[in-house]
């Protein structure tokens, strides 16, 4: 359920996401199904840059986490569209700062290219701190042609008072998933803030054509407390 006091249908007492940026367009999908069961579809129509964005409240702030996602395109997804001189990218999830600004984010930019990315920007304290958008080993291509469901792994965690790194891994569904990124971070001011928050979908840059209606569907995920599960999912090298 999507809490009312932001949009959504359910109880804020309730809910387990508490974003409503339009909830209405994510939508239970029970002809698209994931291992049986009904997924849900992220719907972005043509004439629009609009996209859902749910986000999820930790029950409390953490230093470490893992979140797992099982994601399908439809075919032809792609993160271009018609306006002029403006970013082509999409940010696939992410998570945010207690009482802070910024996000960390695995993202689709320039139409194809995957980056990690990592920023803290002054909220109700004076931290700050950024790291390079690392490009990924690879650029989305099967994925939006093929119509398969891919696993997607990420891994935040704070390694220092000041440092932190942010890794992820893909790979289709079922098969061994291949580290893509690995970032590392540094507070030029304060220490790094918990995170307390993770975002299902972020803001996409583009309107998209009249008649470029896509989604991708979330068949499963899972975000998990990375400090009492060092490697839930056994990842090799962790």
């Amino acid at each position: 359920m999507i809490s009312t006091n932001l949009g959504g249908l359910g109880s804020p007492q309730t809910a387990v996401y508490t974003d409503g940026v339009n909830p209405s367009m994510a939508t239970l999908d029970t002809d698209t199904l994931y291992n049986g069961h009904p997924t849900v579809k992220y719907n972005q129509p043509g004439g629009t840059n609009a996209t859902p964005e749910l986000w999820v409240g930790f029950p409390q702030p953490l230093r470490r986490f893992w979140f797992r996602a099982k994601i399908k395109f439809s075919q032809g997804f792609t993160t271009d569209g018609v306006t002029p001189n403006y970013g082509k990218g999409y940010k696939l999830f992410g998570w945010g700062w207690r009482g802070n600004n910024g996000r960390g984010s695995v993202e689709l930019g320039n139409v194809s290219q995957y980056y990690i990315v990592w920023g803290v920007t002054p909220g109700s304290s004076s931290a700050y701190g950024s790291a390079p958008d690392v490009t990924a080993s690879r650029h989305a291509s099967t994925e939006w042609q093929d119509n398969k469901w891919y696993d997607y792994i990420v891994l935040y965690e704070q390694t220092s008072a000041t440092t932190v790194r942010e890794r992820w891994w893909l790979a289709r569904d079922g098969e061994q998933p291949v580290l893509q990124g690995d970032n590392v971070g540094q507070m030029t001011s304060g220490q790094v803030p918990a995170a307390d928050r993770f975002m299902m979908g972020m803001n996409f840059n583009q309107q998209r054509a009249q008649n470029q209606n896509q989604a991708l569907w979330y068949g499963q995920w899972e975000l998990v407390d990375g400090e009492q599960n060092a490697n839930p999912f056994g990842l090799p090298g962790i």
